[in-house]
């Protein structure tokens, strides 16, 4: 037998060509497919330049409209007719300014209404002038309106000299009616001032934006649509304008009706072009270029786009043209290839042959060396060389694994910044969601508002989780042990996910032991809540059907604790992997995200000095179960425990002024909606210049300001013009507390519960209006020892509680003896609390005692809770 002789279908060399040939003709379709692309996004490219080009002539055209009208309206509020009749009103003078109206109205083809109307009148119409067809006419005096209720009139009231206001853009009404016509209108107005610069009169202008729409049109005469909308989604500008002033027209015309992606979620990122889905399926480029005019107090958004199809049009003809042409090309590459192989295969073919012979004695030795010069000396050499490059090769990896932990580590910082920029916005949502609860939404919404309220939490148990787990990784994480009631937290952490559970259609089951239901042990509730909430967490993400148990029981010295689920269970090679830090199996969809649940569980665990065991199979469910030391403890009164959600505020009878200073626009709209109140003044700034104007020009009874302002600290900055100005500040930052307490002792930590902070607004504004509750002596009887302290202030809270509700019950019952009793353990608080002004209220008989006078007394109790509770909160 020839063992040199080989087939040529066995040939190494036919494989290999044929090998390489699979390779020629993938590499052919991946070209292609490759040029499509490449051509795709030039021609994209191109199309969002285009995009972008025609955003910023629509843009410039707006801004040079209103420019003109800002500059026409500079010039009629600086007329010295109108400046004389600001002093001293007289007919002629009127009757000048009414000219000098008819004339501007004549002469600017897109002014169509021009007012005078008189701020010291109360908006009443003086002058109004208006083009008809061409034709000015002027309103006579009996039909002139007041305009004191209408948006633009209270808005342009608060403007300084120098300073205009333009209106939101909307179909022109006459008398509460829509005009026929409909105009598309913003309202341009300038203050007119007196000699003693009092603004005395407003002069309005209404612009008709016909023109300023037909040259839209004529920039979409390109191809590209253009599209205005207002922050509520309503159209105010499209090709189909039988879509726009939905509102006004009482229709159902809006972006969200056309589009897949609401518009509330989308990106308004001038530089960024993004592919819009219609609901009909088109997709579209897409630019969203946001628009301010009026200082900022308005905000539309101009859209531009171009059909996808349209724009790649002739791409996709070169794509159709290349999948006919490359599988010829391919065909007649392969048939030239295999002749190639067969040649080639012969000669190799005859060198195996000759090699196959090398063991018969006549056949010459062969030696491989590095000294060679064929093909085998290349080998060698070359294996020599890949050698060297393999050592510097190990050499680079552990340069890069020493990368990568750094990496790591830039990592684990980004994650705790990042989660600090969540603080803000996050805190906006938790607040504004609590109001929204608080206002008691209708049984069609509350479930809406709770799922709101859900969602929150979860973002803020995941913010936490991050915190903590860099805190841990440091070991700056320590346990705050007092007494706890472990069954009632382990109920509470079940109702809080019960709806989760239900809503994913689990069963979710709490056993708790009957000895531990009467029992109080020392834990830190906070992080012993972390652990549970955790584990109950991944159970009914990763369960689809079944049911969720927990299960505590007592086992002499020890808590332990099992979560059980019918889930899909962990593998056994992955049980000890679980424990890392955003580890999940391969196959587990990536929709779920990763956690540091289970790498949080496992370190709050080390610190409680207990463990965690995982028994799982599978596709049939798991077990995690924690074991923690218990420490007993005697069981606390239930009185001692602050109800923090029932809040009993104080009523200000005063007037107050509160400067808040942030420059976040949600955090200021939950500010301001929180403390509504007519006796409080809310002045909101997202500008430090101009919070110390208005420190100069009034003196607030409170400052609230945020540490960072545009990314930059202002701590220092707070801290002088707190020097200089004597007024307490309230600080409310994302920041750490002991950034805060450089600022003022006053602070909450975003995100914050929105009764905290009322509580210590009242409470700091009322301080020198009501006596403040003198808690030295206290202080120094329990030696500065804050675990006794906060139960001394606990058990007031209580009592002034108890307070509030028994003389309630008495001055409703008329009973003296209770009012006595009252009276006499009441007095006690009072002199060691040194509260003069209750002290005087309190009437010593029950018959002195008037609806007015418990009015008072009740208020001043309510100050007292407030100070307590805010008290309790700073220790």
């Amino acid at each position: 037998m020839d063992s040199g002789k080989v087939k040529i279908w066995h040939s190494i060399v036919t494989r290999f060509g044929l090998f390489f040939m699979g390779l020629l003709i993938l590499a052919i379709f991946v070209s292609g497919f490759l040029i499509y692309k490449r051509a795709s996004a030039i021609i994209s490219t191109f199309s969002q330049e285009r995009i972008a080009h025609s955003a910023t002539l629509a843009e410039q055209t707006f801004y040079s409209l209103l420019t003109e009208v800002e500059n026409d309206i500079s010039i009629m509020a600086e007329n010295a007719k109108l400046q004389a009749f600001a002093n001293k009103p007289t007919q002629e003078l009127q009757n000048e300014i009414t000219h000098l109206f008819y004339t501007t109205l004549k002469n600017k083809p897109n002014y169509f209404q021009v007012r005078l109307i008189s701020l010291t009148d109360a908006g009443q119409e003086l002058i109004r002038l208006d083009k008809k067809n061409g034709e000015v006419v002027q309103t006579l005096n009996e039909k002139l309106q007041n305009k004191k209720d209408r948006p633009y009139y209270k808005a342009a009231s608060y403007l300084t000299p120098g300073e205009f206001y333009f209106s939101p853009i909307s179909l022109n009404e006459e008398y509460g009616v829509v005009s026929p016509s409909l105009i598309p209108t913003i309202r341009a107005i300038s203050l007119i001032y007196d000699s003693n610069q009092k603004s005395t009169h407003m002069v309005v202008i209404n612009l008709d934006l016909k023109n300023f729409y037909q040259k839209l049109r004529s920039i979409m005469a390109s191809g590209i649509e253009l599209m205005l909308i207002d922050e509520d989604g309503q159209y105010l500008f499209a090709s189909d304008m039988t879509k726009c002033f939905s509102k006004q027209l009482r229709s159902y015309e809006r972006f969200d009706a056309d589009f897949a992606v609401p518009f509330a979620s989308l990106h308004s990122d001038s530089t960024l072009i993004t592919t819009l889905m219609s609901k009909k399926g088109s997709p579209f480029l897409t630019q969203i270029k946001p628009i301010t005019y009026s200082t900022n107090n308005h905000k539309i958004y101009l859209l531009s786009f171009l059909k996808e199809n349209i724009a790649l049009s002739s791409v996709l003809y070169i794509k159709k043209y290349s999948y006919q042409i490359i599988p010829i090309v391919s065909l007649v590459a392969l048939l030239i290839a295999l002749i190639f192989i067969r040649a080639l295969a012969i000669r190799i073919g005859s060198i195996t042959h000759a090699i196959g012979n090398y063991e018969q004695v006549s056949a010459p030795a062969i030696k491989l060396s590095e000294n060679r010069k064929d093909e085998l000396g290349v080998l060698a050499r070359t294996f020599m060389k890949m050698k060297t490059k393999i050592n510097q090769q190990v050499s680079d990896l552990k340069t890069a694994l020493d990368k990568e932990q750094k990496a790591i580590k830039e990592k684990d910082e980004f994650l705790q910044n990042m989660s600090h920029e969540l603080r803000t916005p996050l805190n906006s949502i938790m607040g504004l969601t609590q109001l929204l609860k608080k206002n008691k939404p209708s049984p069609e919404q509350k479930p809406i508002v709770d799922a709101i309220h859900r969602s929150t939490q979860s973002l803020a148990g995941l913010m936490h989780d991050v915190l903590d787990h860099q805190k841990l990784i440091e070991g700056q994480v320590q346990l705050k042990y007092k007494p706890e009631h472990i069954a009632e937290i382990l109920t509470d952490i079940h109702a809080s996910y019960r709806f989760d559970a239900i809503n994913k259609g689990l069963g979710f089951e709490l056993k708790i032991d009957a000895e531990l239901k009467t029992k109080w042990f020392q834990t830190d509730a906070l992080r012993f809540t972390q652990i549970v909430t955790n584990l109950i967490v991944n159970a009914i993400k990763f369960t689809d059907k079944g049911k969720i148990t927990v299960e505590a029981v007592e086992e002499t010295t020890h808590l332990v604790i099992s979560v059980t689920d019918t889930g899909r269970g962990i593998l056994p090679k992955n049980v000890v992997r679980i424990r890392e830090r955003f580890y999940q199996e391969k196959n587990y969809s990536s929709s779920e995200g990763f956690g540091l649940g289970l790498s949080i569980v496992k370190q709050l665990l080390d610190l409680f000095e207990g463990n965690l065991e995982i028994r799982s199979e599978k596709n049939v469910g798991s077990t995690f179960t924690i074991k923690i030391p218990l420490i007993e403890a005697e069981p606390m009164s239930t009185d001692a425990v602050v109800n923090i959600k029932r809040l009993a505020l104080t009523d200000l009878r005063e007037k107050h002024t509160i400067l808040h200073i942030e420059d976040d626009k949600p955090a200021r709209l939950l500010v301001s909606q929180l403390l509504q109140s007519p006796n409080i003044e809310l002045v909101q700034t997202n500008n430090l210049t101009f919070a110390k104007q208005t420190l100069t020009k009034q003196k607030p009874d409170l400052v609230i300001s945020d540490l960072m302002l545009e990314n930059i600290d202002i701590g220092s900055e707070l801290i002088k013009l707190n020097v200089s100005y004597n007024h307490p500040t309230l600080v409310l930052s994302a920041l750490e507390k002991e950034h805060m307490e450089k600022v003022s002792k006053y602070y909450l930590q975003k995100p914050f519960d929105i009764d905290h902070l009322l509580d210590l607004v009242l409470c700091l504004l009322g301080r020198n209006n009501f006596d403040l509750p003198q808690l030295t002596i206290s202080y120094a009887q329990y030696d500065h020892d804050q675990v006794k302290i906060k139960k001394f202030i606990s058990l007031l809270i209580s009592e002034f509680e108890t307070y509030l509700d028994r003389i309630d019950q008495a001055f409703e019952n008329k009973d003296p003896n209770e009012w006595n009793a009252i009276r006499h353990k009441l007095i006690t608080h009072i002199r060691s609390l040194e509260l003069h002004k209750l002290e005087k209220l309190l009437p010593s008989d029950m018959d002195n005692l008037s609806q007015t006078n418990l009015s008072e007394i009740k208020n001043l109790l309510f100050y007292n809770l407030s100070f307590f509770r805010n008290e309790l909160r700073l220790l």
